[in-house]
């Protein structure tokens, strides 16, 4: 089993990182994962140690992810931020199809309701990379310094103001709120 991807993941990769933020990584694989970990039947592998999380797959799990709408695996496809990556190739010809935005977007719906702030900036971080998908097919996870203060602001306003930053960031999707 050969290491293809390694990217820097979470609050490092997104630009929002804390002092106090964990380390978290996204690896690809050579091989399927419950060939090569000694894990039955799981085809993505998360550890934590010393505050470092790595979330694994297999390539074809990986591709997979992708194509079907997994943020996570959408973040590691589009990063700039890798450690290793011999997968340039794919990662650089990859598009997203239509058939991504209801999965994207009804991940951005689920994580909005949810009233903590922490993850409505996941959400408003979300819309933007919805957005740039919409536009592209494409999206660079890692925010820039005005989109980050931007996620920082939106996600602790009132419900009818965040919603309608939602609405202003993502202008072909009107149904974010619990209307």
């Amino acid at each position: 089993m050969s290491l293809l991807l390694r990217s820097i993941a979470g609050s490092y990769l997104y630009g929002l990182s804390r002092p106090d933020s964990d380390r978290d990584f996204y690896e690809v694989h050579s091989e399927p994962l419950e060939n090569t970990l000694g894990h039955r039947e799981r085809k993505t592998v998360q550890t934590i140690v010393d505050g470092v999380d790595i979330t694994a797959v297999g390539l074809s799990h990986f591709v997979e992810l992708a194509s079907s709408g997994s943020h996570q695996a959408l973040d590691a496809m589009f990063s700039e931020r890798t450690e290793v990556d011999s997968l340039t190739g794919l990662r650089r010809g990859f598009r997203t199809g239509w058939n991504v935005i209801p999965v994207y977007s009804g991940t951005i719906v689920e994580i909005a309701a949810k009233p903590d702030p922490r993850k409505r900036k996941h959400a408003v971080r979300l819309a933007y990379n919805l957005h740039d998908m919409v536009e592209t097919g494409r999206f660079n996870p890692t925010l820039s310094v005005k989109r980050a203060a931007h996620v920082l602001t939106v996600a602790s306003l009132s419900d009818d103001d965040f919603y309608a930053e939602l609405d202003a960031i993502t202008p072909y999707f009107k149904h974010w709120s619990k209307r």
